[in-house]
């Protein structure tokens, strides 16, 4: 790679850390496109990319195993540092042809699980010695910040050995109470299923899984939980009760009977979150925290998920919350505007009752 090549990327990469910028969009024939507080913008001040650089770029992110994976695959993702300042998560495909480049921004520290406005449910219920908590959300909305930030509050409170396996590291942990190890799907063992069936003669206490979780592997990870060990998993589900129902229904060859009980008693917590831009800049999370008690834990084992809305919307006591009542929230302290809660919101009339004057 060029010089000046190398000063450009290099140059991109700087400002994105400089603005906090979440994301970078390199595509041929289009100036790079950021996402900043969560919407896109365009680098007006860059050059637009031309098929050639983008070409060089495959040399200057990817090692020869990647580049070779990216040829026959056509995707591949990977980490990349720039010297110690940040991480990127770089995932490269193809377009017309030609290839582009989406990278996500992560910063080098880990941020404090207190500090994200997090349910304060969470962190208690990582002390747990086994069970099951989910963390969901759609792409974008800090799944794998959120999850990671548990490990690491684990980290900083307790002596336990921790297994993160991710697709690809993303964060990158040191050692503090805790023992961690960071696995890369690929990497450091040749596939998820492999992995989880090899924890079962290790001395493990948590498993964190950022990674896709295929329907066939669930059975594996209820199991874990259920054996002493405490799983957390992210789950690419817009709100908690949706993770459920996708956990709850038909298993091939499985007797669904039994998956259904095991989650119920494996069954801690699910949380839900969305970032939204906060007024003023900067971005701000709601969530959502279903946790298992007995009402949640029968229901679930009857297979009537359908019900468990109506539990998450009248527990505010127990501890739980709606992701509508945690943007209304937002809305009425003056941190979100009205218009953007609404878009985000899962249960528009919920949330529109929620905001509407007490009379």
């Amino acid at each position: 790679m060029s010089t000046t090549d190398n000063a450009i990327i290099t140059r991109i990469l700087t400002g994105a850390i400089e603005r906090q910028i979440s994301d970078i969009h390199l595509t041929a024939g289009s100036q790079p496109v950021v996402r900043h507080d969560g919407k896109l913008e365009t680098m007006a001040e860059e050059q637009v990319m031309s098929a050639e650089f983008l070409q060089e770029l495959l040399q200057f992110f990817l090692p020869e195993d990647k580049q070779a994976i990216l040829a026959q695959q056509k995707l591949v993702t990977v980490g990349y540092n720039l010297g110690n300042r940040a991480r990127f998560r770089v995932s490269v495909s193809y377009q017309k042809g030609y290839p582009e480049f989406d990278l996500r921004y992560i910063p080098m520290q880990v941020p404090a699980a207190a500090t994200l406005g997090l349910p304060k449910q969470l962190l208690e219920l990582v002390n747990e010695v086994e069970g099951l908590i989910l963390v969901n959300g759609p792409l974008g909305a800090g799944r794998t910040t959120t999850l990671t930030s548990l490990i690491d509050y684990i980290n900083h409170t307790s002596a336990k050995h921790i297994v993160m396996m991710s697709d690809p590291i993303e964060y990158v942990l040191v050692n503090d109470k805790s023992l961690i190890e960071q696995r890369d799907i690929g990497d450091d063992v040749p596939n998820l299923a492999e992995a989880l069936r090899a924890l079962k003669y290790e001395d493990v206490d948590v498993v964190a899984l950022d990674v896709p979780l295929p329907f066939s592997i669930w059975p594996e990870i209820l199991n874990l939980a259920s054996a002493g060990t405490l799983v957390l998993a992210v789950v690419e589900a817009d709100t908690t009760i949706r993770s459920l129902e996708y956990l709850n229904s038909a298993w091939p060859g499985v007797d669904s009977g039994n998956i259904r009980l095991l989650l119920a008693e494996v069954f801690l917590a699910a949380s839900a979150q969305r970032l939204l831009p906060r007024l003023g800049g900067g971005r701000v999370l709601a969530t959502e925290i279903l946790l298992g008690t007995q009402p949640v834990r029968s229901l679930l084992h009857e297979g009537k998920v359908h019900q468990l809305q109506t539990v998450l919307e009248t527990s505010r006591e127990e501890g739980m919350h709606s992701l509508e009542r945690s943007l209304a929230e937002l809305v009425t302290t003056g941190d979100v505007m009205r218009e953007e809660a609404l878009l985000q919101s899962t249960h528009r009339e919920s949330l529109e009752s929620l905001l509407r004057p007490k009379t």
